[in-house]
């Protein structure tokens, strides 16, 4: 084989192994389960065609590799500049082994497309080790996060909105922060409140696959979890507190869908009915809009110009 050749074919191959990382860090295979979610959405709704799936690939596939300011790295970053005078703040916490790339890209563009962004403040934190390690650890970044934005802009809104595991982070935040004057909203989509009968039941083989930390966390009646809950039940004596709480019918990766409805001690509570035709990853794809115009409701509630 001619030298030329050789050193052609190895660049070539070189470049589509790193193409092939690029795609699998940056979940493009995910949008393939966005679009397989919007084939079902549609024929649910009797109103699937092709040009409507190419149209919602189209829409949704730039997303997946659009850089966004908003999406926030730990590892990297060491401060948020906030915005001046926010009215606000979203928090948007993906799941575990999960990347904002996906879920939280699909609520930021849904904030973007009804919010004015010169308003508000938005982050979708990168969670540290995918989700892979303790609660705690975690949520600690996110945490003074958090502080960090009520210390520069005290008695401001805050909504956070979660998937699966970082429906836990959500909650964890909210309940070391109770002791605060703040109005939070939370919209827990296949929270993990109650861990997951998939882990209890393959828990010997999870734990050559997931750090055995999260292994414990999420195993049934876990103490950590069972901890959690509890702390969700304290008394609220400053501010006000907002839960809703959504779950799918086909949730293969949290079968015991009834933990997803937790207990919690707040102002409002709602649970809403279980999602049907859809499963763990897709549920955002059916709820999404819904959260946004129901928070956009909620955040005016507390806009100083109504306060007057």
């Amino acid at each position: 084989m001619p030298y030329a050749l050789f050193a052609g074919l190895c660049v070539e191959l070189t470049f589509l192994y790193h193409t092939f990382l690029y795609l699998y860090k940056n979940q493009f295979f995910g949008a393939i389960t966005i679009y397989y979610a919007n084939i079902k959405y549609m024929n649910q709704n009797k109103s699937s065609n092709f040009k409507n799936n190419i149209d919602y690939i189209k829409n949704i596939a730039p997303l997946i590799f659009k850089k966004n300011d908003e999406i926030i790295d730990f590892s990297k970053k060491e401060t948020q500049k906030w915005k001046e005078n926010s009215d606000g703040l979203y928090v948007i916490i993906h799941g575990l082994k999960s990347r904002p790339c996906l879920f939280g890209k699909i609520i930021l563009n849904t904030v973007k497309k009804n919010i004015k962004m010169e308003k508000y403040d938005i982050v979708v934190p990168k969670v540290p080790f995918e989700g892979n390690c303790s609660l705690k650890n975690a949520s600690t970044p996110i945490y003074y996060l958090i502080l960090d934005y009520i210390d520069k802009n005290p008695n401001k809104p805050i909504h956070m909105i979660g998937s699966s595991n970082g429906c836990r982070i959500c909650s964890y935040i909210e309940t070391k922060i109770r002791h605060i004057d703040i109005n939070i909203r939370i919209s827990a989509l296949s929270g993990a409140y109650g861990g997951s009968t998939l882990v209890e039941n393959y828990s010997t083989v999870l734990s050559y696959m997931l750090h055995k930390d999260l292994v414990e966390d999420m195993k049934l009646n876990s103490k950590v979890n069972n901890k959690l809950k509890k702390k969700m039940l304290m008394p609220i004596t400053k501010g006000s507190r907002y839960y809703e709480f959504y779950a799918s019918t086909n949730d293969l990766v949290i079968p015991n869908i009834s933990d997803c409805f937790p207990d919690v001690n707040a102002n409002t509570v709602v649970n809403h009915e279980l999602i049907e035709n859809t499963g763990h990853i897709n549920l955002v794809h059916f709820v999404h809009e819904e959260i946004l115009n129901n928070s956009i409701e909620w955040m005016s509630l507390f806009d100083a110009n109504n306060l007057l």
